[in-house]
């Protein structure tokens, strides 16, 4: 019996038990008052664990909190400063520059004359490559004629900008659209771990026609190498770069749809050629449209026999 803040009565009855002989009774009752200490000591060390792990948790969290707040700071500065190179970028700062006694409701006023005029975005982002001494002269209004000069100075210092991300006109929306995700994509390249996520590796299959290494993406569950596949979101792209790969042309499938969804699109089907190569396949069509099959052989036998190319430098390699 291990007695506790509440069993008072039975320590006293348990004393009484062994009075008979002293020192017996004289080490139970060190024993028993012993492991009281021990169990209350315990207890203080319980309490004071949870303390510290609540306190843990709640530091743990701030830290997150903190770190994910970084990050965005972080992605925001990333993603500003492509589009300021890939754009050129404006202020109402940049305004306010021009004469020290400008009054903010005159810098709104030239702003949005620059918007209205195509000249800049919301965000200042220039929308021409080049601005020139036409488009100012339209865009100021009388009341601000004297800034023209500097307007003019200002456009022609941010289109000599040195550009190093240099983006087509038409690709620029495309660019836009799409930076966050490859922002974290860049972000994930970094973290992901060689021969678990991927290997870079020859294609030792010949299922490519070149010799140079590659990213290669691995099937955790499985194990298995997945040699026609590619992360979407420019992921992969950012791993080649970061292996010093050759890049490859970045998959923009949007929609994916498999061949039963397909199929169930239409409610007639009247017939097909060169597509059903498997018996699988040709078991999904007699499933849903209960047709059948014919073999056309071709007339004349095949004697062209196609091999997987193979790109080289020389004629040794």
């Amino acid at each position: 019996m291990f007695p506790t803040n509440g069993e008072d009565r039975n320590i006293k009855k348990l004393i009484d038990l062994i009075r008979g002989n002293g020192n017996t009774s004289e080490r139970i009752l060190k024993h028993l008052i012993s492991i009281r200490d021990i169990i209350q000591a315990m207890k203080q060390v319980t309490a004071t664990s949870e303390k510290v792990i609540k306190e843990e948790i709640v530091r743990h969290k701030s830290n997150i909190e903190i770190c994910e707040k970084e990050s965005d700071k972080l992605h925001k500065a990333i993603r500003q400063a492509i589009l300021c190179n890939m754009y050129g970028s404006f202020s109402k700062e940049d305004i306010r520059k021009i004469d020290g006694y400008i009054s903010g409701q005159q810098i709104n006023a030239i702003w949005e004359r620059l918007i209205k005029y195509n000249i800049i975005d919301n965000v200042g982002y220039l929308l021409k490559d080049k601005v020139s001494e036409r488009d100012i002269v339209e865009v100021l209004s009388p009341d601000f004629k004297r800034y023209e000069r500097y307007l003019i100075y200002l456009f022609q210092q941010i289109s000599k900008d040195e550009k190093s991300v240099v983006v087509p006109n038409y690709l620029k929306p495309f660019v836009a659209l799409h930076l966050d995700t490859w922002i974290n994509s860049a972000k994930s390249a970094l973290f992901m771990q060689e021969r678990q996520d991927y290997i870079v590796d020859i294609d030792r299959k010949d299922s490519r026609p070149d010799l140079k290494a590659n990213i290669t993406i691995i099937d955790r569950d499985t194990g298995t190498d997945e040699l026609n596949s590619q992360w979407d979101e420019a992921l992969h792209q950012f791993l080649q770069l970061n292996h010093g790969c050759r890049l490859s042309t970045q998959s923009l499938k949007a929609v994916f749809e498999s061949n039963v969804c397909y199929l169930k699109l239409y409610n007639n089907l009247y017939g097909l050629t060169a597509t059903l190569d498997s018996q699988r396949e040709r078991d999904l069509l007699r499933e849903i449209y209960q047709v059948d099959f014919v073999t056309v052989p071709t007339t004349k036998m095949r004697k062209f026999k196609e091999y997987n190319p193979i790109v080289c430098a020389n004629l040794q390699e």
